[in-house]
C-alpha cells in the first residue's frame, strides 16, 4: 500500500472541507403545527365537491448558531415599552381624578366662604359702603372737632356755617358696617359754647339702609342708588342724623331724605381761640 505525503494528506483534507455539503435546514412537524387546507376540484360529471383533506405542515427552523426561527410571533405580545405606556396611562387617569376631587372640595369650601360671609355680613350690620357729611343751620359758624362712630373709628369734622338739611362735603366709608351711635363734639365760635353729645341710632339702620329705593335720573333715565348718613348741629346743641339715597334733589327723581335719630349734646362755656375769630 503506497504511503501519502503529509502534503498530499493535507490538501485531501482541505479539499474536503471545502467541498463538504452545507447544513440542511431542519424540519419539524408537531402536533400545533398542522393546519387543514381544503382544496376544491370539481368533478368530470357530477359536479360536486370533493372531500377536505388534512396535510402537514411543517415550519422550517435553522440552528440556533446558524439563523433565527423562522416561526411566527405570538399574538398576544405586546410591543417594547407597553408595560410603561400602560403605567403611564393609569397614572395620568388618577392624576385627572385627583384634580376633579380636588377641584370639586375647593368650590364646595369657596361656596361654604361666600354663605358665611354673607350670613356674618347681615348679622354684623354691613350694608355696602355710605358716605357721610356735616350740617348746620344757615350762618351759624361752627368748628367740628370729633365725629366718632360706634366708639371705634371716626371721619372727618372741620369748619362750616351752611346746609342744614343738605349733603355739602362727603367722606366715603367701605370698611365698616352700619353704625349703632355716632359722638359728635364741636364749637359754637360766635357763643363760646362747646357742645359733646352721642346719638344712639336705630337697631334696625341697616335694614333701612339696604330697602332705600333707587333714585332716576331725569336728564338721561339712568337709575342708581347711594347711601349718605348727615350729621347735622344747631346752635341749642341740638343734634340730627339724616339718611339718604341721594346727594340733592337737583336732576333726580325718588330721592329720600329722612330723619333717623336726634339727640341733645351738653354744653359748656369755653372762650373761642383767637386763632378761629374773624
Amino acid at each position: 500500500m503506497p504511503i501519502r505525503s503529509p502534503t498530499s494528506c493535507g490538501r485531501s483534507l482541505s479539499t474536503r472541507s471545502a467541498t463538504a455539503p452545507a447544513a440542511r435546514p431542519t424540519r419539524r412537524c408537531t402536533a400545533s403545527t398542522f393546519t387543514t387546507r381544503t382544496n376544491t376540484t370539481a368533478r368530470r360529471s357530477s359536479g360536486a365537491t370533493a372531500g377536505k383533506t388534512k396535510e402537514p405542515k411543517c415550519l422550517t427552523a435553522t440552528h440556533p448558531a446558524r439563523g433565527p426561527r423562522d416561526l411566527p410571533e405570538r399574538s398576544g405580545s405586546r410591543p417594547r415599552g407597553g408595560r410603561f405606556l400602560v403605567a403611564a396611562e393609569r397614572l395620568r387617569r388618577l392624576e385627572a381624578g385627583t384634580m376633579k376631587k380636588k377641584l370639586g372640595l375647593l368650590i364646595v369650601l369657596l361656596s361654604l366662604f361666600l354663605v358665611g360671609s354673607y350670613v356674618y355680613q347681615q348679622q354684623a350690620g354691613y350694608a355696602g359702603g355710605f358716605e357721610v357729611s356735616i350740617s348746620t343751620p344757615q350762618g351759624n359758624d361752627i368748628l367740628v372737632d370729633r365725629l366718632v362712630f360706634d366708639d371705634s373709628w371716626s371721619t372727618l369734622g372741620g369748619r362750616i356755617n351752611c346746609c342744614w338739611g343738605g349733603i355739602g362735603g362727603t367722606r366715603g366709608i367701605s370698611d365698616h358696617p352700619i353704625p349703632q351711635t355716632v359722638f359728635v363734639r364741636w364749637r359754637q365760635i360766635d357763643e363760646e359754647i362747646v357742645y359733646e353729645g352721642t346719638v344712639e341710632l336705630p337697631g334696625d339702620l341697616a335694614q333701612q339702609v339696604r330697602k332705600l329705593p333707587e333714585i332716576t335720573w331725569i336728564s338721561d333715565g339712568r337709575k342708581g342708588r347711594s347711601t349718605y348718613f348727615v350729621i347735622g348741629m344747631e346752635a341749642d346743641g341740638r343734634i340730627t342724623v339724616w339718611l339718604s339715597n341721594a346727594l340733592s334733589d337737583d336732576n333726580v327723581e325718588g330721592r329720600v331724605f329722612k330723619v333717623v335719630a336726634t339727640g341733645q349734646a351738653v354744653g359748656r362755656h369755653e372762650p373761642t381761640p383767637e386763632d378761629l375769630v374773624r
